[in-house]
């Protein structure tokens, strides 16, 4: 992740010679059994000697309990303090880094997500739309059901020989 550029350039990765030299502010390594020795030890060593990157994790998608982080203090990375969830602080973010279980694009997993400071989950954006449209379907409910409710009075009504308009 990098802070403070433009989001219209399009990009498939962070070339940091195409940057002007700006190296990421945070780096999230997903790693397996196979990488983890690299990612957490040739990787990291760059990470905090040679990009200088202020926050770098680690997470095993096949193991919910190997999130790592560090943070770059005095040009030495330190290692955070999981809470009582498991979940690192980020700082700079002012977000949680955490797991979820649940399914995203038909695929459920454990995955590693945000939460905000009050350790409610940062909806991806998929996610809030989702919710807007549940939100417009319950008040198409509702509207709905307020005209089959004003349907209903206004029979009533006839049924007892008043004129419903003229009420």
């Amino acid at each position: 992740m990098v802070l403070n550029v433009e989001g219209n350039t399009d990009r498939q990765g962070w070339v940091v010679w195409e940057e002007a030299g700006r190296y990421p502010d945070a780096i999230v390594e997903l790693t397996s059994p196979s990488t983890a020795n690299v990612d957490i030890g040739k990787k990291k060593d760059i990470y905090e000697q040679t990009f200088r990157t202020p926050y770098y994790f680690i997470f095993n998608p096949f193991d919910s309990k190997s999130l790592q982080g560090w943070e770059l203090k005095n040009s030495k990375y330190q290692e955070f303090q999981k809470n009582d969830k498991g979940w690192l602080w980020c700082n700079m973010l002012e977000l949680w880094l955490g797991t979820w279980e649940g399914t995203i694009l038909q695929e459920s997993a454990v995955w590693l997500r945000f939460y905000d400071s009050q350790r409610n989950l940062v909806l991806l954006p998929a996610e809030v739309a989702e919710q807007e449209r549940q939100r417009a379907d319950q008040e198409q409910q509702r509207a709905e059901q307020e005209q089959q409710r004003a349907e209903r009075l206004a029979a009533k009504l006839k049924e007892l020989g008043i004129d419903p308009d003229s009420v």
